[in-house]
């Protein structure tokens, strides 16, 4: 049907990065900081290989760890990195899923480092996903916390 065009022109003809946020929630600023990193250094491990893409990880983006992101900005820029070395390795633009961004900023809020967390969180998906040229879309997800039941 009319869905074949869109799922043949679509379907796995992008790179993709996947960053789970799911487990960031450490009970102080600098604990979650450390998740949010390993969350980072794991997204790569997850990219979707499309059609056409070089199977070869860049070298620079190798020699990223735990101990080279160092302060915030390192981190905004090992995401945009990766954009762009999933561009230039695959000839398309990438498109950037980020699912529960809503854990670590509700479990900043509940103890007591809202501010560090929004300001972080701000920062990387601005820098990293607004303006990006090598980005083709960013979808970001996450649950709204309530203390009313939709049932009720």
């Amino acid at each position: 049907g009319k869905n074949e065009a869109i799922l043949r022109d679509h379907f796995r003809q992008y790179p993709v990065l996947y960053l789970r946020l799911s487990f960031c929630c450490g009970n102080s600023w600098q604990k979650m900081r450390e998740e949010i990193k390993s969350a980072l250094l794991n997204m790569g491990g997850r990219s979707v290989s499309a059609p056409g893409c070089s199977p070869n990880l860049p070298t620079h983006l190798k020699l990223y760890s735990a101990a080279s992101l160092t302060d915030d900005m390192s981190m905004v820029r090992f995401l945009e990195d990766w954009t762009r070395c999933l561009h230039d390795m695959c000839g398309k633009r990438v498109i950037v899923l980020v699912d529960d961004f809503d854990t670590p900023l509700n479990h900043a809020c509940r103890h007591g480092f809202h501010s560090n967390a929004s300001v972080f969180f701000r920062v990387l998906f601005t820098c990293a996903l607004r303006g990006n040229r090598y980005l083709e879309k960013a979808c970001i997800v996450g649950n709204v916390e309530s203390t009313e039941s939709i049932f009720s």
